[in-house]
C-alpha cells in the first residue's frame, strides 16, 4: 500500500493558485498538511488525477482544506527511499525535481 499526503498553502500566501515554473523553489514550510491516507492506485499520476476528482467532488466531511486546486501538492511514499512529490497545476500534475524529502 502507498501513502499519499495533500499540501495546501494557508489562504493569505502569496503563492496560492499560482502556476508552476520549472525553477521556482517549493518550500513545504509554507504548506499545511490537509491530509494523508493509503491508496491502492499503482502509477503516481493516476494517483494524483484520482486525488483530484475525490477532493473537488466527493471529499471527506472532516477534511478542513480547500478543494484541490493550483499549487496544491501531493506527496506519495512508496517505501522510504522512494518519496515523490507533485504539483497540481492547471493542466494535470508536475513533478517536483528538487524536492527535498
Amino acid at each position: 500500500m502507498r501513502r499519499y499526503y495533500i499540501y495546501q498553502l494557508p489562504h493569505n500566501n502569496p503563492n496560492l493558485f499560482r502556476h508552476f515554473k520549472e525553477d521556482q523553489e517549493i518550500d513545504l514550510g509554507d504548506y499545511v498538511p490537509t491530509w494523508t491516507d493509503e491508496c491502492g492506485y499503482q502509477n503516481d499520476l493516476e494517483i494524483c488525477e484520482k486525488l483530484f476528482e475525490k477532493f473537488n467532488l466527493d471529499h471527506p466531511n472532516n477534511f478542513a482544506g480547500h478543494s484541490m486546486s493550483v499549487s496544491d501538492i501531493v506527496v506519495i511514499v512508496n517505501g522510504r527511499d522512494d518519496v515523490k512529490a507533485y504539483y497540481c497545476d492547471a493542466i494535470g500534475f508536475k513533478e517536483i525535481k528538487n524536492f527535498k524529502k
